[in-house]
């Protein structure tokens, strides 16, 4: 989980001659990119501004995390409406200008190319056996590690926007992952196929 780390304010105190308490106002600098629900006000003591410093980072937690449940939730959408076949429920989760980058070197699809492709199909399934997710303020990338029972072991990859209908997938990348010890034999084969051996 993407963690915002608390900036030092940028203070400047003065104290009256006799006053035991702070006699002006504390000045504080914005904290980061998120500053307006990070920021707190001005107060006598040093307690209730630290309680109201970490109120607002433990809002920020929060709201990240609810983010990243949301993008799970569009993730596991997409999957089950693959394996029923469900193609508006399908395409609903991409965004207009999406990408799809399908397991063949020549499969860089749009929407319009990805819905020829798949409406006459009977769907297809990837069982999700590990996810990752990673957000940086309206976008979050994520790969997950797939079992298919036509194909085995399988991955994706991509990266979801955050608009005004939600998150929105804007590219999602399936591919096979090889083994170490048998890249330059399955590499070899794909030179062959190319014709470039």
């Amino acid at each position: 989980m993407h963690e915002v780390p608390l900036e030092k304010p940028c203070s400047q105190l003065r104290l009256g001659a006799m006053a035991p308490a702070l006699t002006a106002a504390l000045l504080l600098c914005p904290f980061g990119p998120l500053a307006a629900e990070t920021q707190v006000q001005a107060t006598d003591t040093a307690m209730p501004l630290a309680g109201k410093t970490l109120a607002g980072k433990a809002k920020i937690a929060e709201a990240e995390d609810q983010a990243l449940l949301e993008a799970g939730r569009v993730l596991d959408a997409l999957h089950l409406s693959a394996k029923t076949a469900d193609w508006d429920s399908y395409f609903s989760l991409y965004s207009q200008d999406a990408l799809f980058l399908g397991t063949d070197a020549d499969e860089r699809w749009g929407m319009a190319e990805l819905e020829k492709y798949a409406r006459p199909t009977k769907g297809w399934r990837y069982d999700v056996m590990e996810r990752h997710l990673l957000r940086h303020a309206e976008v979050i990338v994520f790969d997950e590690r797939l079992s298919s029972p036509a194909y085995g072991a399988c991955r994706s990859s991509g990266t979801l926007i955050h608009t005004l209908a939600g998150w929105k997938l804007l590219q999602y990348h399936l591919s096979f992952p090889i083994p170490n010890e048998m890249a330059k034999e399955i590499t070899a084969q794909l030179k062959r196929h190319d014709g470039n051996d």
